[in-house]
């Protein structure tokens, strides 16, 4: 059965097939205020329905992933009904927030802007993916994340109960994203269907431990079918009198199947191109797995490790989302700066924790490029102002001219691009290679 037929009693998908997918873009409140958001997209972009700081594109978004306002992590483009799982989260700042799944980084970029003053951990098992993930979270300017590199039981030994908030945004079948990617309608099998339900479900089991009492799980897929979304949920349900499903908060949603009313279904009518998300809440007098979780711990920071970052920035240190204490922590050539109530779980892969700041090359600390996404632009000691042609000729590793001596931050419209040296009237480019156009 093809999967239009097989979806043909939840939705008929025939009209949409071969029409153009709706865009969209989320902007980062750590950066860009309100105000000045959509003057810098150009009027290329409305309100979307789903999240407080999400919006349509009006335009094809065609080479606008190398525009400096998103390189400079001032925005995400995401399709809007996806949005919606970040809603649904209700995250409060200061919460204990986890994302299962979460490369990209689409929605654990949201989720850790809404938390700067609280712990959010954004978990990839694919390795390819979680470099990805890593890449988004810096562009973005998060510094008070750990990332991490695992499975999700290896993940629930090491935490416990420990969260407030659980995201599962589980993989799936992909129904949702049909219009971007036709080849979906031709790769489709029920068997597929069935293989992401029981993956998805066994995920389920897995965050529903690590959640404390009284916490907020939420679990969301881009697809249609009742396998993978409610049927998914009333399974867990029945294993797990603990748990209730309670009002997602995403406005302009069609209500869940099968009695789920309070679950949130959109679909491609809807501005979006598909979502399912419900949210359950654990009963406060749930059983807790409690375990020790140990923070990260200070290492002596070297007098030229010092002086080099006081070249940079103004002391003390301070990130976006506001000022927190910081330990100092090397790894081989790396230097960290790690909030100090962020988590060291022991024996889970650990690909970043709070922010990559320097490295030792020979016997000389440099900054590095997330210590110049992470840091609010007044910080900085040293500026050099672009405009969009210098900006273009930055990402492509351009040297710029320059006054003055040291390392010198890239700033476009009030947003940091990355850093230079600047040395006899010249920037010489540190834009990471690997990010270059």
């Amino acid at each position: 059965m093809d999967m239009i037929t097989y979806l043909k009693d939840i939705i008929d998908l025939s009209p949409f097939v071969g029409s153009v997918a709706v865009s969209g873009v989320r902007r980062n409140p750590l950066k860009v205020d309100a105000a000045r958001f959509l003057p810098l997209l150009e009027g290329k972009a409305d309100k979307a329905a789903y999240f407080e700081d999400g919006y349509r594109l009006l335009s094809e978004k065609e080479g606008m992933g190398n525009t400096p306002l998103h390189m400079a992590g001032g925005c995400y483009f995401q399709e809007p009904s996806a949005m919606s799982a970040v809603t649904a989260m209700d995250v409060k700042n200061g919460d204990k927030v986890l994302d299962l799944c979460a490369a990209p980084g689409s929605k654990a970029t949201a989720l850790a802007a809404l938390n700067p003053d609280g712990i959010t951990v954004a978990n990839e098992i694919h390795p390819k993916r979680a470099q990805i993930l890593v890449s988004n979270m810096e562009r973005m300017g998060i510094s008070s994340a750990l990332i991490t590199h695992s499975d999700a039981e290896g993940l629930e030994r090491a935490f416990g109960s420990y969260f407030d908030k659980i995201l599962v945004d589980a993989p799936c079948s992909g129904e949702g994203m049909f219009r971007k990617y036709p080849e979906i309608l031709k790769d489709w099998t029920e068997e597929l269907v069935t293989y992401c339900a029981r993956r998805s479900r066994e995920i389920l089991e897995y965050a529903a431990a690590m959640l404390r009492p009284d916490g907020r799980l939420v679990y969301s897929t881009c697809t249609f079918n009742a396998e993978e979304n409610e049927k998914n949920i009333l399974d867990f349900l029945q294993s797990h009198p603990e748990f209730e499903v309670v009002d997602s908060g995403i406005k302009g949603a069609h209500s869940g199947l099968y009695g789920l009313e309070k679950a949130a279904r959109i679909f491609p009518d809807q501005n979006g191109e598909g979502h399912f998300v419900c949210a359950l809440h654990k009963r406060a007098d749930a059983p807790e797995n409690s375990v020790k979780i140990s923070c990260f711990t200070d290492c002596k920071a070297l007098p030229s490790l010092q002086e080099m970052l006081s070249s940079c920035v103004q002391m003390p240190l301070v990130f976006y989302g506001g000022q927190r204490q910081y330990v100092c922590r090397e790894s081989g050539q790396n230097v960290y700066l790690i909030p100090s109530d962020l988590p060291n779980p022991q024996k889970v892969h650990i690909l970043r924790a709070g922010v990559q700041a320097a490295q030792l090359k020979g016997k000389t600390y440099v900054p590095c490029h997330h210590l110049y996404t992470a840091t609010p632009v007044e910080r900085f000691t040293s500026i050099l102002t672009v405009d969009d042609a210098a900006a273009g000729a930055f990402f492509r590793g351009e040297t710029l001219p320059c006054d003055g001596r040291g390392f010198t931050a890239v700033v476009w419209n009030g947003l940091c691009l990355g850093f230079g040296k600047a040395v006899d009237g010249t920037l010489k480019n540190y834009y990471p290679k690997g990010l270059r156009i």
